[in-house]
């Protein structure tokens, strides 16, 4: 089972940034991250959100900052309260991914 993560920045122009391995019986699509870096909030995408229940975001030392059941194909992380830095979302459930984002 293959995810593909792309990032879609400010002026509209995707990247694609990693494409790997995750464990499960099934693969969960497309997980799509914008703004990422961002200000206030990031809006995650699901294709396929079935095997995901929570996404937690970490800080550099694995400290949870914020927890949020993911709730569908499109769920926002609001992060305002958070000072700017390197945070890691990390989707948990039936499978688990963890990816870095920065907030500036």
């Amino acid at each position: 089972m293959y995810i593909n993560l792309s990032q879609t920045d400010f002026d509209g122009t995707e990247t694609d940034l990693y494409l790997g391995k995750i464990s499960g019986e099934k693969s969960h699509g497309t997980i799509t991250l914008s703004l990422n870096p961002f200000k206030e909030s990031v809006s995650m995408v699901l294709t396929d959100p079935a095997g995901f229940e929570n996404a937690n975001i970490l800080n550099v030392t694995g400290q949870i900052m914020l927890t949020q059941k993911i709730v569908g194909q499109t769920n926002i992380f609001d992060m305002n309260t958070l000072p700017n830095g390197v945070y890691y979302l990390q989707l948990t459930g039936k499978s688990s991914i963890t990816k870095k984002i920065i907030k500036f």
